[in-house]
C-alpha cells in the first residue's frame, strides 16, 4: 500500500513538472507572454492541495485496511480455538460411547446369564426337573402358556379376536432363541427403556389382524409400554390398544418374536 502512495505522490509530482513544462512550451510556441511566477505558483499550490486531499485518502484506506487485517487475524484465532473445543468435545464424546459400549455388552452377558437359566428350566422341564418345586413351577408355565424373563412372567389365555371378531383361539407364546433376546435387549437400551420380556408367539390357525391380550406381571394403567415385533429382519413397533393393570392389549397382522419395553415416552417408531 505505501507503494501505492508513493507512487501516486511521484505521479502528481510529474504532473507539476509536465504542467511547467507545458506553460513553457505554450509559450515559446505561441509567443505569448509567460504566466508569471505568482500564477505559477498558484498553479503548484492548487497540485499540491490535490496530492494532500489524495494521500489523506489513501492513508484512511490504509488504515481501514490494516483494521480489516487485524479483525480477520482475531477471527482466525477465534476458528483455531473453536476447532480445539471441538476436537476435546470429539474425544469425550468417543470416550462415551466407548463406555456406553462397555455397558451394552456387560448388559448383554446379563442377559445371556438369564437366557442360560431360562433354557436350563425348559430343558429340566422336558427332562425331569431336579426339584419338585422347580417341577411344579415348570408345569405351571406349560399350563398357563407362559414365559418367565427375569423377575416378569407373561402369558396368553386365549379370547383372541380374529379379523375383527371373537374367538376362542389362544395364540402360543415361548422362549425365543438367545439372538433374538439380545436383540431386544439392544433395543430396550436404544429407546431407554427396560425389556419386560420377549416371546416368541405363533398362532393355530391364519388371520389378517389380530387383537392380542397379553398377560403382564407388574404393568400399571399408568406405563408406558412399546410392543416391538420383529417384520422381515428389522423391529417394527406395533399398536396397542389397551394397557391396564397386568395386561397389555396389541394389535397384530402376523406372527413371531415379539418384545414388550417398559418406556418413558410411547411413540411409534421403526428400527
Amino acid at each position: 500500500m505505501m507503494k501505492k502512495i508513493l507512487a501516486l505522490m511521484l505521479a502528481c509530482t510529474m504532473i507539476v513538472g509536465s504542467t511547467v513544462c507545458a506553460f513553457a512550451s505554450e509559450s515559446e510556441s505561441t509567443g505569448s507572454k509567460s504566466p508569471s511566477a505568482q500564477e505559477l505558483q498558484k498553479q503548484i499550490e492548487e497540485l499540491q492541495k490535490q496530492i494532500e486531499e489524495m494521500t489523506e485518502t489513501m492513508n484512511k484506506q490504509t488504515e481501514k485496511i490494516n483494521e480489516q487485517a487485524g479483525t480477520i487475524s482475531e477471527q482466525s484465532g477465534t476458528i483455531s480455538d473453536q476447532a480445539e473445543t471441538i476436537s476435546e468435545q470429539s474425544g469425550t464424546i468417543n470416550d462415551q460411547a466407548e463406555k456406553i459400549k462397555e455397558k451394552n455388552a456387560t448388559i448383554v452377558d446379563q442377559h445371556k446369564r438369564i437366557q442360560n437359566l431360562t433354557s436350563a428350566v425348559t430343558a429340566s422341564q422336558s427332562g425331569g426337573g431336579s426339584s419338585s418345586g422347580q417341577s411344579a413351577s415348570n408345569a405351571a408355565l406349560t399350563r398357563n402358556n407362559a414365559v418367565t424373563y427375569g423377575s416378569n412372567t407373561i402369558s396368553q389365555g386365549g379370547h383372541v379376536e380374529i379379523n375383527g371378531g371373537k374367538s376362542s383361539i389362544t395364540f402360543l407364546i415361548a422362549v425365543p432363541d438367545a439372538a433374538t433376546s439380545s436383540s431386544a435387549v439392544t433395543l430396550a437400551n436404544s429407546l431407554k427403556g427396560t425389556l419386560l420380556n420377549v416371546v416368541t408367539v405363533s398362532s393355530p390357525v391364519a388371520f389378517r389382524t389380530a387383537t392380542v391380550n397379553f398377560t403382564i406381571s407388574g404393568v400399571t394403567a399408568g406405563d408406558t409400554i412399546a410392543v416391538y415385533q420383529v417384520q422381515n429382519g428389522k423391529w417394527v413397533q406395533l399398536p396397542t390398544t389397551e394397557i391396564r393393570l397386568n395386561h397389555v392389549v396389541v394389535t397384530m397382522s402376523q406372527v413371531g418374536p415379539v418384545a414388550f419395553i417398559r418406556v418413558p415416552v410411547l411413540a411409534m417408531a421403526t428400527n
